[in-house]
């Protein structure tokens, strides 16, 4: 056997020689290169040009908008081509500043692309996140809740297209006025919460409710549900989906006012 005091000289003698034959691991970056890859997050914010700073104020005044309106609105002064705006807002989204969303309009304008700040966006503008303007829905059902009611607003025989407007305390994804009816629009992005939607809007007092779904399959589960309501509350609610909503409303509110006006006639 060894003896303890043999033992721990050899191991000690051992690891000094393996020790003194290595050389020593230099690290792959010296602080101050360190400190530059630290700080290359906010660089990107900081060396913001003129143009990318008014176009990100131009997103925050007017989310909803197109990216093509974007360009025709102008920045800083400019309008913009479409070769240069869509280099402008690629340099943005891989600066991870914006979001890009592209939504299918229907109809012969088919889909359009728009864009979102996202929070490293409103910091380099130094802006506050604004809510969304439907109660806790996401960005894509707030887009169609302004698309809607900017494009219903000034149909004849409409006199009002609110946004969560309020009947009885309910609130409802779009509120169309007339002389003489409440309109209900509703936009679903999921079948979930389609039937309490429709009850508490015909429950309120809406004359007719639209259910503007977001595809095909929302629209087919939807139109089950609706399938199991009485005959009286089924003439009361159209389903369709959601790039179809104005035509139906107008088509809708157009009937209504020639029958009023051939009445007074």
């Amino acid at each position: 056997m060894f003896n303890n005091e043999i033992a721990d000289e050899i191991i000690k003698s051992n690891n000094i020689r393996i020790l003194s034959s290595m050389q020593l691991i230099e690290p792959h970056l010296v602080l101050g290169e360190i400190s530059k890859d630290c700080k290359t997050e906010g660089t990107n914010e900081s060396a913001l040009s003129e143009t990318e700073k008014a176009m990100l104020m131009e997103i925050y005044n007017h989310p909803y908008r197109t990216v093509t309106r974007h360009y025709d609105n102008g920045v800083a002064g400019e309008k913009l081509s479409a070769g240069k705006g869509g280099r402008l807002i690629n340099k943005l989204v891989q600066k991870h500043l914006i979001a890009e969303h592209a939504i299918n309009l229907g109809g012969r304008g088919g889909g359009a692309k728009l864009v979102e700040l996202k929070d490293k966006g409103y910091k380099a503008i130094g802006m506050k996140p604004k809510p969304g303007i439907g109660r806790g829905a996401d960005w894509e059902h707030g887009f169609w809740q302004y698309h809607i009611s900017e494009r219903l607003k000034d149909v004849q025989g409409i006199k009002k297209a609110t946004i969560e407007g309020r009947l009885l305390d309910k609130f409802i994804d779009v509120l169309v006025e007339t002389e003489n009816e409440k309109i209900a629009i509703e936009i679903e992005m999921t079948p979930n919460h389609a039937l309490v939607n429709i009850e508490k809007d015909l429950s309120a007092g809406c004359s007719k409710v639209f259910v503007g779904c977001k595809d095909k399959s929302v629209l087919e589960n939807i139109n089950r549900i609706v399938e199991s309501f009485p005959d009286e509350m089924k003439v009361a609610i159209v389903v369709c989906l959601v790039q179809k909503i104005v035509s139906e409303v107008k088509k809708h509110v157009g009937r209504t006012y020639e029958e009023k006006t051939e009445r007074n006639t």
